[in-house]
């Protein structure tokens, strides 16, 4: 609609960044026009007092923009954007906000293990005050998407395709190279075996000591997001979550053909099932997807 176009036109530009800018002209005749930077900032603070926003000049743009008929979503982002405030690596980076896809604590809650994105995961000790880390891995050469933290002591997957085993006793460390990304790892019960899930949607079985694969799995979906998986409480069977919606169960013992396809499988959610976790006694599960619910199963 043309006054909807006008109301969009006339969202004030954000002046943060002293370089040149491409904005609307004032006639908003829908020609764009070059300002230089400079200039525009002089503008800004001569007509703004220091620490005001200077929201009151913009306040009937805002308000007609918050009664166009267009999802809350789209305007939030013309607001966030108007700001500045969009989660930009940049805008993290200046704000000082790292993101970690995991973190996880030892069974005494004494120590946490954070997995990041600059290709490490660290330590921490959680009895001290101390900000620093008490230990850093960073033989990975790209992303770790997650990290296990056991007794004798810790196991990360990364996007570079490998999973590393960190034993602290003997200083010793187990590389496995599976090849595709890995999003997820996830331990057995009894703590002999590794699950790895990768974005080739396949779920990789590892003997924890030697490394040697024991199973794979397919026949679920996992090529564009972190995807959880586990072990059901009796090392029994292998469960994921899948891009598809579906719950799938494999069973977790050797099969003579190397790959197993799934044994059996049922909708969960009407979107991308991104977390699955099976209770440690009971025979239930938890799930949780992009279409924004969490469920508990009877299994």
């Amino acid at each position: 609609m043309p006054h909807e176009a006008k109301l969009i036109k006339s969202i004030p530009i954000s002046f943060n960044v002293a370089e040149d800018k491409l904005c609307w002209p004032s006639n908003m005749d829908g020609i764009y026009s070059v300002k230089v930077g400079y200039r525009l900032l002089v503008e800004e603070e001569m007509s703004s007092n220091v620490g005001s926003s200077n929201v009151s000049q913009s306040k009937s743009t805002w308000n007609g923009l918050w009664k166009m008929r267009t999802p809350n979503r789209t305007k939030t982002l013309m607001w966030h954007a108007n700001l500045d405030a969009l989660p930009t690596r940049v805008n993290l980076v200046k704000r000082k906000v790292l993101t970690n896809p995991t973190c996880q604590f030892n069974e005494y809650s004494s120590v946490l293990v954070s997995a990041s994105y600059d290709q490490s995961f660290r330590a921490w000790d959680c009895r001290s005050h101390s900000t620093e880390s008490i230990q850093i891995i960073d033989s990975f050469s790209d992303s770790v998407m997650y990290v296990c933290l056991k007794k004798s002591g810790s196991i990360g997957g990364s996007v570079d395709g490998t999973v590393r085993t960190f034993d602290i006793r003997i200083g010793r460390e187990i590389s496995d190279d599976l090849g595709q990304p890995v999003n997820c790892i996830s331990m057995s019960n009894d703590g002999n075996c590794i699950l790895a899930s990768c974005l080739d949607s396949t779920l990789h079985l590892l003997d924890r000591t030697s490394g040697e694969q024991l199973q794979e799995y397919k026949g679920h979906n996992s090529k564009s997001y972190k995807l959880d998986c586990c072990l059901t409480n009796t090392d029994a069977h292998v469960t994921s979550g899948s891009e598809d919606g579906f719950i799938y169960f494999w069973g977790s013992g050797r099969c003579i053909c190397g790959v197993k396809f799934p044994c059996s499988s049922f909708r969960a959610h009407s979107s991308v099932v991104t977390s699955v976790s099976y209770h440690p006694k009971d025979n239930c599960m938890i799930t949780a997807s992009v279409d924004g619910t969490i469920r508990v199963w009877k299994t």
